[in-house]
């Protein structure tokens, strides 16, 4: 059965101890075209658990039917049309089979034990919580970052702490010019013809703009999620403004000016785990 990886699929997979259980590792290849190789693969770490068992003294028709379901998903041309970067395979008596598209690369092993081998699965899901998150307000701009148990305020460079900040006068002006457009077409300023005529809504895609602007040196070759956290009415101003390829699709609603990091990080984090 094709699981999703969450924590909760890897907790029921940590209690399960009818021996033997069998833990495999693959890595794929990037196209469909070269998955022949990564199929022998497969195949022979199979044989490698089959002899395994044979050394230990299990019976073979016990083995049979053990490896079975692998066995015959390994002959399934459809199987292997995974845009995985990885997969992962545990088996357990009787003929229990679960198995995980994984989206990162991973160290091929197999293993035949109590339990599974699931330091690699537990690893990849930290490696989730590996985030940026910008708290957002008209009040104060500020951007976290969440990696291996910690949770940093980082200091950006140019990029305003609030709206205040950008107050319509010639300053405000020449900092909109100097800052132009923002790459691929997204997120172009808008020039207006006086910034004391300028409507809210205008103002505030300003104020994320130059913002976006600042957060690309920072950002720049990071591939991890950036989380949105702020009032409903300004995430799709956010959106419009932004350049980051990883903005996190759904964004935490609310007022959290007066957040402390350790609830922001808790409830980022409570997001993450939800829509994985």
């Amino acid at each position: 059965m094709k699981m999703t990886l969450n924590q909760k699929n890897v907790d029921d997979l940590s209690q399960e101890r009818s021996a033997p259980c069998i833990s495999i590792y693959l890595r794929l290849a990037k196209t469909f075209i070269e998955r022949k190789d990564d199929r022998v693969r497969l195949e022979n770490f199979i044989k490698a658990a089959n002899d395994k068992l044979v050394a230990a003294g299990t019976g073979d028709d016990y083995i049979r039917r053990l490896l079975k379901p692998l066995a015959r998903l390994a002959q399934d041309h459809f199987f292997w049309k995974t845009k995985a970067a990885a997969m992962s395979f545990f088996i357990a008596p009787p003929q229990i089979l679960s198995y995980f598209e994984l989206p990162e690369d991973v160290e091929e092993s197999m293993r035949v034990g109590d339990g599974f081998n699931l330091k690699p699965l537990s690893k990849m899901l930290k490696n989730k919580f590996d985030f940026y998150l910008i708290a957002a307000s008209k009040n104060n701009l500020a951007l976290y970052h969440s990696k291996d148990d910690r949770f940093e305020k980082l200091d950006v460079s140019g990029m305003p702490k609030n709206i205040k900040e950008l107050q319509p006068d010639k300053t405000f002006e020449k900092k909109l010019q100097m800052h132009g457009s923002s790459p691929h077409g997204k997120g172009e300023i808008i020039h207006g013809q006086g910034v004391g005529k300028e409507t809210e809504k205008v103002m505030v895609l300003k104020y994320f703009q130059i913002a976006d602007n600042s957060l690309r040196a920072v950002l720049a070759s990071r591939n991890k999620p950036l989380i949105f956290a702020g009032a409903e009415n300004l995430f799709p101003l956010f959106r419009k403004a932004n350049s980051y390829p990883h903005l996190f699709k759904t964004a935490l609603k609310g007022n959290f000016d007066q957040a402390q990091p350790a609830d922001l990080l808790k409830k980022a984090q409570h997001l993450l785990k939800s829509t994985a």
